[in-house]
């Protein structure tokens, strides 16, 4: 069950965040999809890491994560469909309204209270839908393999490759 894990923890040596991001697609065990109109239907009901990019300069906006387990090994329920369709804050995906917002300008329960949650306007940033792409590296939650380690992964080549976080993960 650990050998996925064993796998991905090879890739520390890996130089550049475009690098490992590649190898992580042609990892054995890891599927890998590229979502360029965002429904709730196309996203995997997997633990996985998911990246948002922006169509016209390629640029990673966002690093994120859904999958975890508890302190018996046991996977937790929620997946990266519920993760991204559901939103957390600070960052929502609404395809009720087509954008991807980061950083509210209120407080997320507020947000909520207020029905804002899928409001463009309560956010600093925002992209249309159509402005942005997702690719999502999913696996099985039996593989033992945290996505929050895998995302830290990320992060720190992103922090290493560019001299900084995407912009969504700074806040």
């Amino acid at each position: 069950k650990s050998a996925l894990f064993n796998k991905v923890a090879a890739h520390l040596a890996v130089d550049s965040f475009p690098e490992l991001t590649e190898k992580l697609g042609s990892t054995d065990g890891i599927f890998s999809i590229e979502i360029k109109s965002f429904s709730r239907a196309n996203l995997p009901r997997n633990f996985g890491v998911y990246l948002v990019y922006e169509k016209k300069t390629g640029d990673v906006l966002y690093v994120g994560s859904s999958g975890s387990y508890t302190s018996d090994g046991l996977p937790t329920k929620q997946t990266l469909r519920e993760r991204l369709s559901n939103g957390h804050a600070p960052r929502r995906f609404s395809e009720k309204n087509k954008f991807f917002g980061l950083s509210p300008k209120k407080i997320t329960q507020e947000m909520e209270k207020q029905k804002l949650i899928d409001c463009a306007d309560a956010f600093q940033k925002t992209w249309e839908l159509s402005q942005i792409s997702l690719v999502i590296h999913h696996w099985p939650s039996e593989h033992l393999l945290a996505p929050r380690f895998v995302e830290r992964l990320l992060l720190s080549k992103h922090m290493q490759s560019f001299g900084c976080l995407p912009q969504g993960n700074k806040y």
